[in-house]
C-alpha cells in the first residue's frame, strides 16, 4: 500500500501539541479499509513548505516506510532510497521549477516505480518511473491533480 497524506498547513509534524493526535486518528481511519496493511505501507507526508509567520519548511517531502516492509526489501530497495526521492523531488530548486505539487506527484510516482520494479538504489529516471508507475496507463485523476501532472510535465 502508498498512501500520501498532506496536512493542512499548521496541522503537520510543526504542529507537535496536535500532531500525534492528528497521525493517529489517521491510522484509524486508513485502518477501515479492509486492504490496509500497517506491516507494507509507504506513506509520503506532503507538509506544504509554507508554515505561516513567513517561515518555510526545507523540504516539503518525508516518506514513512513500515520497518517489516524494509526488512522484507533488504538487499533489493535500499534503505536510504525514499530519503533520497524526497531529496531530489524535495529540493527547493526542483520545487521552483515544477511547483510543490509537481514535486510531490513526481515523488509519489518514483517511489511507486522503485516499489513496482522491487530493486531500487537510487531514484529512477523520471520517463522510467512515470512508466513503471502508471503501468502504461494514465490513472484516474481529478481536474487538479490532472493539472499539477500537467504543469510538470510542461516545466521540464
Amino acid at each position: 500500500r502508498f498512501r500520501v497524506f498532506s496536512p493542512p498547513p499548521g496541522r503537520g509534524p510543526e504542529n507537535t501539541a496536535q500532531w500525534p493526535r492528528d497521525v493517529k486518528v489517521l491510522r484509524e481511519y486508513w485502518a477501515e479499509d479492509a486492504k490496509w496493511d500497517p506491516q507494507s505501507v509507504v506513506v509520503l507526508l506532503a507538509n506544504p513548505r509554507f508554515q505561516g509567520r513567513g517561515r518555510t519548511s526545507s523540504n516539503p517531502i518525508s516518506f514513512s516506510v513500515a520497518s517489516k516492509l524494509t526488512e522484507r526489501l533488504q538487499y533489493r530497495i535500499a534503505s536510504d532510497t525514499f530519503t533520497k526521492i524526497g531529496n531530489k523531488f524535495g529540493d527547493s530548486g526542483y520545487v521552483a521549477a515544477v511547483g510543490e505539487d509537481g514535486a510531490i506527484v513526481a515523488a509519489a510516482l518514483n517511489a511507486i516505480a522503485c516499489l513496482r520494479k522491487g530493486v531500487c538504489m537510487q531514484p529512477l529516471p523520471e520517463a522510467e518511473a512515470e512508466a513503471l508507475a502508471m503501468g502504461g496507463q494514465m490513472p484516474s485523476l481529478t481536474p487538479d491533480e490532472a493539472s499539477a501532472l500537467s504543469r510538470a510535465r510542461a516545466k521540464k
